[in-house]
């Protein structure tokens, strides 16, 4: 089958446009950044012009993709809520310095339950409304999915429904919200008015209607032919086309089919070569301001008759004519990359020298040892073969139906012939060079001596980068001494390797404002579930060698607790240096002790600061109070199952770890008993951080 991807068709079950009935629905979602973790809420609010009472109504939290919710709120007897009102369910308590509403320069919403612990959401947990007989009608995020890195991730951010969505629906939309960059609140923890107004929410139903009349279903459609899709609207201005994804679960908007002008009522659309095969494909139009209209067609049939050809972002590698190629070709793998999955034929791949055109190599696509085929869709051919020699020109040829595509009756890819296609020349050494290599150096200006080189390398992956939502580079480690880290770069790479992944890299390292970098082309995992090499304890000031290292200062305080864009100063031993808020945000006071600091570090125009990730990561336990609370504490039962109780009742915050250092389930201000039926059997560090200031880390196992 060939890929579906943006491309036309999947199954989906039909339905004609209606109009659901109006009423109840969620319309804000929000994660915010304070200390804390404040303010977190839902809003829920009333589409309808009539008065609802929401007396049993509740809401259900499915955190880190767990399939199995737990009722974090259950509204009130002689709950009403107006037509057009809000109520905001939220985590704060309006009580205590730190959860005020004026503490986020927002005015106290006019209907509010305040000190909901179990709003807790971090931005990759889905929120579900329920009504008085149990039964879902409406939900923020997918069930059973963790929301990291998908489109409805709101962490350190909110989402909030378009003003045009008046209808609850228990499948999620993410065309029915704006969802905002993931961070965006990110360092505005003392004023959010100009990002959410809790409470409100304007509703601007559209009245238009939609028909499309071709295809309607039934048609047989081949690969690269040209149709003409027609249809018929009513108070709709624009309007995109969209197929639904039955391997994402997801309606994607069709390529080059989206802002178009409802009023033309024909467009011509040709079906990509690279289009599934298959008998049961769908499409539908929708209204772009007001996604609910929309209209959808029958089944037809899409038969492949074309090979696709090579993927023209990156048909090869090593591209072609470069030079400087390693004598290995990088593991001594060539790769010719496709549009579709394809499958191994007849024939063979020649390697070939430039200067005589003498065949080097012979490589028979069917003997497995040496050709194989995979990639995230199943479309890279790969070849292995003989190390090369130095200084040389090769060119690559590869017969007619070697490879094929997996129509029901393959098509054959038409080859590669000549020297003008494929082509590259070699360098003097091989490619490996090792972290420590690349970072080491004893110049003044802290640049690699491999600048500008074009390397390969290898590391286990540390901590994945993201800015909306989007993967922009990672840190790698081989080890937590000196010069042995990492910052790698990506531009389009396939985000298919998790931390704890031992990686093969390939690319080429520049100078980023002091920074080294790899810039990364090929990513290759080598292994998984490696142990992260622990944080190396250093002391200020910060140093060259530790670059890109998971690192960690102790016993430092805070000596200016605001240097501009996030940033803050500490020190110890008359020695300082800066923590910034790119991947986590803190706000310190003055003089504000820490037992201990954890991040990676950076060189930002060659000044050095340490990045903390999460909460975790800053431990602000003065040394005269740290075992103040802790030995007021007990824990029972443990092994625990599907609760675990507290004894002390000044707890001001829970975080459930688990072993790969992620939190889990955070509560905060519990009454000693904390439901824990949705956490996975296993061990966890509990960090209970107290109401004075305080925190401990104990270890408990569920069963």
């Amino acid at each position: 089958m060939k890929k579906s991807v943006l491309c036309l068709f999947a199954l989906f079950l039909a339905f004609s446009t209606t109009l659901f009935s109006q009423g109840i629905i969620i319309t804000e979602i929000v994660d915010g950044t304070g200390t804390g973790g404040y303010p977190k809420y839902v809003q829920i609010s009333n589409s309808d012009n009539t008065i609802y009472d929401v007396n049993g109504y509740s809401i259900k939290r499915y955190s880190n993709g767990n399939a199995t919710g737990v009722t974090v709120y259950t509204f009130p007897g002689s709950q009403l809520l107006p037509g057009g009102s809000s109520i905001v369910i939220t985590n704060i308590d309006n009580l205590t310095a730190g959860q005020l509403w004026l503490d986020f320069n927002l005015s106290e919403p006019a209907n509010v339950a305040h000190d909901i612990g179990g709003i807790s959401g971090n931005g990759d947990d889905v929120y579900e409304l329920l009504d008085q007989t149990g039964t879902p009608i409406d939900v923020y995020g997918v069930i059973g999915v963790d929301g990291t890195d998908e489109i409805w991730e709101y962490t350190d951010s909110y989402a909030e429904r378009k003003e045009s969505i008046v209808n609850p629906t228990t499948t999620f939309n993410a065309d029915e919200w704006i969802i905002h960059p993931k961070g965006i609140l990110t360092g505005e923890s003392s004023d959010l008015s100009d990002f959410i107004s809790p409470g409100s929410h304007t509703f601007n139903p559209s009245t238009g209607s939609l028909n499309l009349t071709y295809p309607v279903g039934g048609e047989n459609f081949n690969t690269g032919e040209t149709l003409a899709f027609t249809w018929t609207a009513t108070n709709v201005s624009t309007i995109k086309f969209q197929v639904f994804l039955s391997d994402i679960n997801s309606w994607e908007d069709i390529e080059g089919l989206t802002g178009i002008n409802a009023t033309l009522g024909t467009i011509n659309f040709t079906i990509p070569t690279d289009a599934s095969e298959g008998s049961s494909y769908r499409i539908r139009i929708v209204e772009e301001a007001a996604p609910y209209i929309l209209s959808e067609s029958g089944s037809f049939t899409i038969t492949d008759i074309h090979f696709a050809g090579l993927d023209e972002t990156f048909p090869f590698n090593p591209p072609h004519t470069s030079e400087g190629i390693p004598t290995d070709v990088f593991d001594l793998q060539l790769q010719i990359n496709f549009k579709e999955p394809i499958q191994v034929g007849t024939g063979n791949l020649l390697i070939k020298k430039v200067s005589d055109n003498s065949v080097v190599e012979t490589v028979d696509v069917t003997d497995n040892t040496k050709v194989s085929i995979g990639g995230p869709r199943g479309a890279t051919a790969y070849f292995k073969i003989q190390e090369l020699e130095a200084s040389t020109a090769y060119y690559m040829e590869l017969e007619a139906g070697a490879i094929k595509d997996q129509a029901t009756v393959p098509n054959d890819f038409a080859g590669i012939s000549g020297s003008s296609t494929w082509s590259f020349t070699t360098g003097t050494t091989n490619s490996y060079v090792s972290i420590y290599d690349i970072q080491y150096t004893t110049d003044p200006s802290g640049d690699s001596p491999y600048a500008t080189a074009y390397l390969r390398t290898s590391g286990i992956v540390m901590y994945k980068h993201y800015e909306s939502s989007t993967l922009v580079g990672f840190f790698i480690q081989s080890d937590n001494t000196e010069w042995n880290g990492l910052y790698c770069s990506v531009d389009g790479n396939p985000d298919n390797f998790i931390v704890g992944d031992e990686v093969s890299i390939i690319g080429g390292i520049i100078e980023v404002d002091g920074l080294t970098v790899l810039d990364a082309e090929t990513i290759s995992i080598l292994s998984n579930g490696n142990t992260l090499p622990e944080a190396a304890v250093i002391t200020l000031p910060f140093s060259e060698g530790y670059e890109s290292m998971l690192v960690r200062v102790e016993n430092v305080d805070c000596s200016n607790p605001s240097i501009g864009n996030g940033e803050w100063e500490i020190s110890a031993s008359s020695n300082t240096g800066i923590v910034d808020d790119l991947f986590f945000s803190y706000s310190p006071t003055l003089d504000e002790e820490f037992a201990s600091i954890t991040g990676y570090l950076d060189d930002s125009n060659d000044t050095f600061k340490l990045l903390p990730t999460k909460a975790d990561d800053i431990d602000s336990t003065p040394t005269s109070t740290a075992n103040i609370n802790k030995d007021k504490l007990q824990i029972s039962p443990n092994p625990f199952t599907n609760e675990i109780r507290l004894s002390a009742k000044n707890i001001r915050k829970v975080d459930f770890i688990n072993m790969a250092g992620q939190t889990v389930m955070e509560v905060t201000h519990t009454n000693g008993t904390i439901p824990t039926a949705e956490l996975k059997n296993g061990m966890y560090i509990l960090k209970i951080q107290f109401n004075d200031g305080s925190s401990t880390i104990q270890k408990v196992i569920k069963r």
